[in-house]
């Protein structure tokens, strides 16, 4: 029947399309990892006792090749269930670790958290 057959290639090109996005943002992801375009912003937490900020929060964010960023939640939600998400991770850790060592002598109280997924 040419009804049948019609919708079922609708059928199958909404599938196509839906796809397609996942992949995109997937690829993208990929890409700013590859060039490195990962960035860390360290968000203070300061003590009650009023001595300054000695620990910090990272917070990642990819910046994409068009100029957009992820932060966290949104590459998280993309990237689940990929070896990227991992690799993010990995990343992330190795920077706040050299973060780290830039900001803070040995014999400094300070620390600096990272979340990883």
């Amino acid at each position: 029947m040419p009804g049948m057959a019609d919708t079922d290639s609708a059928r199958g090109d909404r599938g196509a399309v839906s796809k397609a996005p996942v992949q995109d943002k997937l690829a993208a992801i990929a890409d700013a990892l590859a060039e490195e375009r990962i960035d860390l912003f360290l968000e203070p937490i300061a003590g009650l006792e009023g001595d300054g900020v000695a620990h910090f929060e990272v917070a990642v964010r990819l910046r994409l090749r068009d100029g957009t960023e992820q932060d966290r939640t949104t590459y998280s939600a993309a990237a689940a269930g990929t070896p990227l998400l991992p690799l993010i991770d990995t990343l992330a850790l190795a920077r706040s670790r050299r973060v780290a060592w830039r900001l803070f002598k040995p014999e400094d109280e300070g620390h600096v958290f990272t979340a990883v997924d």
